[in-house]
């Protein structure tokens, strides 16, 4: 089941508002339909992805903000999703086991603090064995510093080519 069909099922009257509050009966709904799926794997990997759903035509939607959109190259109207997927490398499988929905306006929580909920509920909650992390390089410069002491697991860094002298 794709996380998108679970929010459209879920929400095809437009009122996201309930996605942000916790515990969500949606995210418990993937949760519950992705566990038994997942090939685990010792040596597995987890992503953290932000993405924004483009809602540029929608002025109806309660969380359509005003963001930046990579894709997209600009500021667009859109709902801020943040994904934490499961990749089993061996396999090259990969499994969405959980998501945020980003409304500072709402709950008060900024992309990181979403990030950080989701990496205590996976390493809590969740148990699934992993031994690195892949993010955005802004969220891994700001969680690195207490993740390895605190879960001995790695963060993988990208790197901007600047960086490197060229």
């Amino acid at each position: 089941m794709h996380l998108s069909f679970i929010l459209y099922f879920h929400c095809r009257a437009g009122d996201y508002s309930h996605l942000c509050k916790k515990p969500t009966p949606v995210r418990r709904l993937l949760w519950d339909n992705v566990k038994y799926l997942i090939q685990l794997d010792e040596d597995g990997s987890i992503i953290f992805d932000d993405t924004v759903i483009d809602k540029n035509s929608s002025r109806c939607i309660e969380l359509v903000r005003r963001q930046y959109s990579g894709t997209e190259h600009r500021v667009i109207r859109g709902i801020g999703l943040i994904s934490c997927v499961y990749v089993n490398v061996k396999t090259g499988q990969f499994w969405v086991i959980d998501y945020r929905i980003y409304d500072p306006d709402g709950d008060g929580k900024n992309k990181l603090d979403h990030v950080a909920y989701l990496l205590h509920g996976l390493v809590y909650g969740k148990q699934l064995p992993f031994v690195r992390v892949l993010m955005d390089s802004w969220y891994a410069a700001l969680l690195s510093d207490g993740f390895h002491r605190t879960t001995r697991k790695n963060l993988l860094l990208p790197f901007e080519t600047e960086s490197l002298g060229r």
